[in-house]
């Protein structure tokens, strides 16, 4: 079973995700957080984890956190044998949040979605306590597992650990199929289920290439990267800001990705992105002191809002090395927005004192590749050596108010040191 469950895993994240940004977001109230989570994100890989294993033609791709209910319902929106098995194990052993994030590579530095042929994706299920980790572990690697997909792994990887090598196939988005190889290499350290999978596929028909396996030498010095971070996590030595990221909740909103894309000082790379333009980023990181970037999108529409007029989201949560950092970033903001951010009728404004140390703010407009005209609403706000900076585009735009509002509460979660619950939306 455990190589079905790793397939699923593999269909919900590749082939089959309108299924997740289909779904309607439940309400705040069944969002609310227990107050010892985990900041997940903070052990996915990197671009920079497999640069440093000699792959350095990796870009950040879909991510996801979710929580129990989200992950059923992503489940049980999926074809497979194993969807209703997996569903009770995620409520009988405890399961709180899960996390993933793909690293991709192209082809020929084609889109993405055009063209990725081989995937890292990193996954952590954070659980209530060790029983429960051990419990789901046993249930995947060890009950369920399929012997003839079973590799020997003599590495000491976590508490214990599993290596498995299978084939399988995702959609194509054209009624046909796509063969893949995948790599698996799943393992508990505490109360944490974590696992990577390499996959790599079939596109003999873009580019001539032939399907191989993934190193199996790759996924175990991966493994290892990720339990340092794992046990980083679990003394809590992470930037944490994962937990400080506010959510917007209900009226359709949905997650579009959310991570890490600045992280110890290291911007991540994107597929596909030149060497200047990564320059440029990663300058933009050390003129600031910036140390941990955390972004997440939401929107009401299945793809990105930005291409469509639907209401878009985009929260950025940032912590720099000093106050002053976080003062000159945030008064630089608009100023980055005029000349970087295509934006049109730019048109200042001045937030409420109380909100943050330091506060600018300005409504815009811009203009679709479609002539459609979008209106949005930005705030850019420092908290100390942290701070944020909050974004809503809609075609119908969004009220100053509202966003100030709602950046209330985003600035609560770095008084408080988390975020308690998402903010309804049902007034946007």
């Amino acid at each position: 079973m455990a190589c079905r469950i790793a397939l699923l895993r593999v269909l919900t994240g590749m082939a089959i995700i309108t299924t997740l940004l289909g779904a309607v977001a439940a309400p705040a109230s069944a969002r609310r957080l227990p107050p010892d989570l985990l900041d997940l994100p903070a052990v996915a890989l990197f671009p920079a984890d497999l640069a440093a294993e000699g792959e350095d033609e990796f870009g950040l791709g879909y991510s996801t956190l979710l929580l129990p209910g989200e992950m059923t319902a992503k489940i049980s929106g999926t074809v497979n044998e194993d969807s209703e098995d997996f569903a009770e194990l995620v409520v009988d052993t405890g399961v709180r949040r899960e996390y993933e994030l793909d690293l991709t590579s192209l082809v020929d530095g084609e889109e993405p979605a055009v063209s990725s042929t081989f995937t890292v994706t990193s996954y952590i299920y954070e659980l209530e306590d060790e029983a429960g980790a051990t419990d789901l572990f046993t249930a995947l690697e060890v009950t369920g597992e399929d012997p003839d997909d079973d590799l020997p792994l003599t590495e000491e990887i976590g508490d214990a650990a599993d290596l498995s090598t299978f084939p399988g196939e995702v959609e194509d988005g054209n009624g046909g199929t796509i063969d893949i190889q995948v790599v698996d290499l799943t393992f508990r350290l505490g109360r944490l289920y974590l696992g990577l999978q390499l996959l790599d596929l079939d596109f003999e028909a873009v580019d001539g290439k032939e399907l191989e396996t993934p190193s199996v030498d790759l996924a175990i010095a991966l493994a290892q990267r990720m339990e340092a971070k794992a046990r980083l996590l679990l003394d809590g030595e992470t930037p944490g800001l994962s937990l400080k990221a506010l959510h917007l909740d209900g009226s359709g909103m949905h997650g579009i990705g959310e991570r890490y894309d600045a992280f110890e000082g290291v911007v991540a790379s994107e597929p596909g992105q030149d060497a200047d333009t990564l320059a440029e980023r990663q300058q933009l990181i050390d003129d600031f002191g910036i140390i941990a970037r955390y972004t997440l999108h939401q929107s009401t529409a299945s793809e990105q809002a930005d291409q469509s007029g639907e209401p878009y989201f985009v929260n950025r949560v940032y912590t720099f090395e000093s106050r002053r950092d976080a003062r000159a970033f945030i008064m630089d903001g608009l100023e980055r927005s005029r000349i970087n951010g295509g934006f049109d009728e730019i048109e200042e404004f001045e937030p409420p004192s109380d909100l943050g140390d330091t506060a600018t703010g300005a409504t815009y407009a811009y203009e679709l590749p479609n002539g459609q005209t979008v209106s949005g609403v930005v705030l850019f706000v420092q908290i100390g050596s942290q701070g944020f900076v909050m974004q809503f585009d809609a075609e119908d735009g969004v009220s100053v108010e509202r966003l100030i509002e709602i950046a209330y509460e985003q600035a609560a979660c770095f008084t408080d040191d988390r975020c308690i619950a998402p903010v309804a939306t049902v007034d946007l």
